[in-house]
């Protein structure tokens, strides 16, 4: 099985126990499915991670190599932790 690296703790793992980030119009999307086009950024499905991620929030933008827009963090964790 592929495995990708945490952005945020840097943890390897099954790439299907991380959630997968990628950048549509300059804004970060959560892609569930896997089928948006374009590099993605996986984080653990983890409350401490994605916090972690936020305190250093050059690390979306570092993962996917272009500027993106951030959306509240309780609104990602809402959508990564469902």
């Amino acid at each position: 099985m592929p495995e990708r690296t945490c952005i945020s703790c840097r943890a390897v793992r099954d790439k299907h126990n991380l959630a997968r980030l990628s950048a549509v119009d300059g804004a970060l999307k959560l892609d569930d499915k896997r089928r948006l086009p374009g590099r993605g950024a996986y984080i653990c499905r983890d409350p401490g991670c994605i916090k972690a991620a936020y305190k250093r929030r050059e690390c979306f933008g570092k993962a996917l190599k272009r500027v993106v827009t951030l959306p509240e963090e309780s609104e990602l964790r809402g959508l990564i932790l469902k």
